[in-house]
């Protein structure tokens, strides 16, 4: 039985890299190939057993909430289900996720960035659900990058699998390893207690990293290396790249492996 049945989907912000285009069509519903950007997300989620997707929406995005009710509709007898929350601001991805506490509840939940698709077997958020139920701690999924790319990312540091703690953006010769979080994580709920009384920083946003390093000194991380074939399409060139990848292999993009 799988323990972890809901994900939560930060998907409010503006898509400024994708300008002009997402003025109009929202980042999470641009085509990876022939597919809406969301849609991978949550065959992932749903391959991974997920059953309630929760999505963080902002009232500027009135397609993607089409998209939930076209979701709805094509899922209304199996079981899944798609909810909206809104956003009323762009305070940051730890505010995003703190919109979610009433619909998670108490239980451990996972999170899953649609700037980051990855097409993998087993879908790589089961992977991460089957490391949760081994070590019941929540867990981060990391991916080994090069040293010139890490001042872009949040760098872990670990003792052994076990996660210590994030850096975000370091200079290179500064960071603490060559490992950088992706867009999944598996938390416990205990999550909540540090986003409701967090204050912004960077960009004066509520920054999820801070939360994170804070839950970390009372409680067990660990990481997850990606396995499969990881694509950051926050960016022009990684949703060509996706795209591209996509198009040669049909089925493990589909889920028919």
């Amino acid at each position: 039985m799988n323990l972890i049945t809901k994900i939560v989907i930060p998907a409010a912000g503006l898509g400024t890299r994708f300008y002009p285009t997402t003025k109009i069509i929202p980042k999470e519903l641009l085509p990876v190939l022939n597919v809406p950007a969301i849609q991978h997300i949550a065959n992932e989620a749903i391959r991974s057993g997920i059953q309630d997707l929760i999505i963080i929406n902002s009232r500027n995005k009135p397609l993607l909430s089409e998209w939930i009710f076209q979701f709805n509709r094509e899922h209304n007898t199996n079981g899944i289900s798609a909810s909206e929350l809104i956003q009323e601001s762009p305070l940051g991805l730890g505010h995003a996720i703190l919109q979610s506490q009433t619909l998670v509840g108490d239980e451990v939940f996972g999170v899953m960035l649609p700037d980051d698709i990855i097409f993998s077997y087993p879908p790589a958020l089961k992977q991460m659900i089957d490391l949760y139920q081994e070590s019941r701690s929540s867990v981060l999924c990391v991916k080994k990058t090069p040293t010139n790319l890490l001042s872009n990312y949040g760098v872990i540091k670990s003792d052994g699998d076990r996660i210590t703690g994030i850096v975000e953006k370091p200079e290179p010769h500064k960071a603490p390893s060559n490992f950088c979080a992706l867009g999944r994580y598996i938390l416990e709920p205990e999550i909540f207690n540090y986003l409701q009384t967090a204050k912004p920083t960077v960009n004066k946003e509520i920054q999820l990293t801070d939360s994170l390093n804070l839950m970390m000194e009372h409680q067990n991380f660990y990481k997850h290396v990606v396995q499969g074939n990881h694509f950051d399409i926050g960016t022009p060139p990684g949703l060509l790249s996706a795209s591209m990848f996509a198009s040669q292999n049909p089925n493990l993009v589909s889920g028919q492996y």
